[in-house]
Order: C-alpha cells, then sequence, then structure tokens
C-alpha cells in the first residue's frame, strides 16, 4: 500500500473529513508521518532488513567518514580483528591526541550527524566494516509501497496510527467507539509487529546490539 493507499483508507474510516480539502490532507500526512516515526523508533533496531553498511578501506590511524544519510543507530563498527568502542567527540581526539595504543574507538559528530569519525593506532591500513540505522525520512504524497520501510503485511498498521494522531488532535469531535478502536489496532499492533521481528529474526541475539545517537 503506498501513501495515497494510506491516507485514502485514513479518511474512509474517520469521522467527517473531506477527502477535497487540500489542508486537512496535508494534516493527515503529518499525522501519518508523526505515527510512521513513532513505529520506526520501536522497531527499526529490530529489523536487519533496515540496517545499511558500508566499507572503509585502507583505513589508516583517524579518518572522518561522510555517511550517505544522517544516523540514527550504529550497530557495528569493526575491522577483521576489532570491534571499535563509541566514545564522546571530545575523548576521541583526546585519545588521539596522547597517542594511547588500545582499543580502536569511534565517535558520532553531534553537529553533522551524517559524519562518523574513527580512530586507531593499531597495526594498519586495513579495512573497515560500519553497520548502522539512517533517521527516518518523512513521507510524501508520491511516496511508493517499496520506499515504506516497514514489512508490506503492516503497512495498514500505519492507517491506525495516523487515525490515532488524528483523533489526539480532534479535541471536541471525537468517536470514543472509533477512537478506542485505534488506540487498540495502533498499540497491540506494534507489539505483534516487534514480536514478528524477533521470532522471525534467527540472528537475533547478533543483530540487537547497538548505540542510538
Amino acid at each position: 500500500m503506498n501513501v495515497k493507499g494510506i491516507l485514502d483508507n485514513v479518511v474512509h474510516l474517520s469521522i467527517g473529513i473531506n477527502d477535497e480539502d487540500a489542508d486537512m490532507r496535508e494534516k493527515l500526512l503529518g499525522y501519518l508521518n508523526n505515527a510512521a516515526s513513532e513505529m520506526y523508533i520501536s522497531v527499526s533496531s529490530f529489523d536487519e532488513s533496515l540496517f545499511q553498511y558500508q566499507t572503509i578501506e585502507n583505513f589508516d590511524e583517524s579518518v572522518e567518514i561522510v555517511l550517505p544519510n544522517a544516523l540514527s543507530a550504529v550497530k557495528k563498527v569493526r575491522n577483521i580483528d576489532h570491534e571499535f568502542t563509541q566514545v564522546s567527540y571530545a575523548a576521541l581526539f583526546e585519545k588521539k591526541f596522547m597517542g594511547r595504543d588500545e582499543n580502536p574507538i569511534f565517535c558520532i559528530d553531534n553537529t553533522h550527524k551524517t559524519n562518523l569519525w574513527l580512530y586507531s593506532n593499531l597495526q594498519k591500513p586495513y579495512n573497515v566494516f560500519v553497520s548502522y540505522l539512517s533517521v527516518f525520512k518523512p513521507f510524501d504524497f508520491d511516496t511508493e509501497e517499496s520506499f515504506i520501510p516497514f514489512r508490506p503485511e503492516f503497512h495498514t498498521l500505519l492507517v491506525y496510527g495516523a487515525l490515532y494522531y488524528l483523533y489526539q488532535d480532534m479535541d471536541g469531535f471525537k468517536s470514543s467507539v472509533k477512537e478506542q478502536i485505534c488506540i487498540s489496532e495502533w498499540k497491540n499492533g506494534i507489539n505483534e509487529y516487534l514480536a514478528f521481528l524477533i521470532n522471525s529474526s534467527a540472528d537475533f541475539e547478533n543483530a540487537h546490539p547497538y548505540t542510538r545517537v
């Protein structure tokens, strides 16, 4: 289901929404993006298919990597023998200045969330493998199904998520029954999605560790 289809379903299941109202359509897209962002934060670290991978060749002591997308989480940074440990931006440059021979380290530049710094004074050069999770990219009206970062069988859940946020914003105009149904479908659906990901991942124990930005 693409974004247009999701919004059509939101309109169909909502109360008193005019499908021809462009301002309301923009609001519905905002509610959908609120729901999609919440779902992404809830399930992304459990879904291996959402992580991206990059190899840095001939790494030599210190390097700044500029990734194509802003970072939400870093799962792993390692070479063939060592896993890099995350430290603060200040700590990385202090350790580099001291020239200490210790475990390889990395940090995320909090000013530029696409930038990742690595440092090691172990034997080099060598290749480094990075796996990371990008921040959620909001949908627009033309977003196709293939660009929605969730399993297709859970796209319908986004309809209830958008309705959930819609009803939170409709203080004096609610259907208590429909609202409760949406809350239940949304909250229970997130839990079902998490259970699905955990149960379907044979490598979950290795996939789970990650570091939030």
